[in-house]
């Protein structure tokens, strides 16, 4: 069964010692990310153009 009690104290320890990233550990992820969202976007494209080519 669902305790609250017990998964409010987890919820609570976790928020406790999590810190937030620093500003270079952001912007690092922000370029990976947007690196990752270019090659899929990428990938897209080349793939519906060899589909339309049949």
């Amino acid at each position: 069964m669902f305790n609250v009690r017990e998964e409010w104290r987890k919820i609570d320890r976790i928020l406790r010692v999590a810190s937030r990233p620093r500003l270079r550990d952001f912007d690092r992820m922000a370029l990976v990310t947007a690196g990752g969202v270019l090659v899929m976007g990428v990938l897209g494209v080349v793939i519906s153009f060899v589909l339309s080519i049949k």
